[in-house]
């Protein structure tokens, strides 16, 4: 699945989003994964998380709030630019 990069602001300014992520960017989704609430962890984010490829080249879990899924406009786009059309 791709999808498109959206916000790359980090609450969190040991885990800095800036150097790792371009808005705007289409990223390839390695895997999804769900992380599910826990009490005990109540300041934790839990939900959807996409396993992505940063341009660092490191591969991180990040909230899947951080992304859209592409439209059909741009999948055919992208599709056509593959063909070389």
């Amino acid at each position: 699945m791709k999808v498109k990069c959206l916000s790359n602001e980090s609450w969190d300014l040991l885990h800095n989003l800036r150097d790792k992520l371009t808005i705007g960017k289409i990223y390839d989704v390695i895997k999804i994964e769900q992380i599910p609430f826990s009490p005990h962890r109540y300041d934790d984010p839990s939900g959807p998380f996409y396993r992505i490829k940063c341009d660092n080249g490191e591969i991180k879990h990040i909230d899947a709030n951080r992304f859209r899924e592409l439209t059909m406009y741009e999948k055919r786009e992208l599709k056509l630019k593959d063909l070389g059309i």
